[in-house]
């Protein structure tokens, strides 16, 4: 299990630093996009499979009350993704998207940050 949070917290930083060097094609790209309800599942699927993998893995880490608690809010943030409708989750897509794409570049330093802790937390 902690080899897959590693190979998660790899992921997580190259699409943070993709996000920081190259925020105008991932800004162009979220635009092209919108949401539907087989992309809804995906992302909710995603967010409660990274969740439950956080959460299983966390024993065996560096800071096991820490990820069980991201583990669980990752949970509540999958099934939040599956309650709410595709209009409203296009809306704060769009609302971000409207931030350009310096917000892009700052979401990228917290997954850095993020992915950087999740490698530090299993190795």
């Amino acid at each position: 299990m902690t080899v897959i949070l590693t190979v998660l917290g790899s992921v997580v930083c190259l699409i943070s630093l993709f996000a920081i060097v190259f925020p105008g094609r991932l800004f162009r790209a979220a635009k092209s996009v919108t949401v539907t309800t087989p992309l809804r599942f995906i992302a909710c699927g995603v967010r409660i499979l990274f969740g439950v993998i956080m959460t299983l893995a966390a024993g065996s880490t560096r800071f096991p009350q820490t990820l069980r608690i991201i583990g669980i809010l990752l949970i509540v943030a999958g099934v939040t993704v599956l309650l709410l409708g595709n209009a409203r989750i296009q809306s704060l897509m769009d609302w971000f998207l409207r931030r350009g794409p310096n917000a892009i570049r700052a979401g990228g330093v917290v997954g850095l940050l993020f992915g950087g802790f999740l490698i530090y937390a299993v190795v």
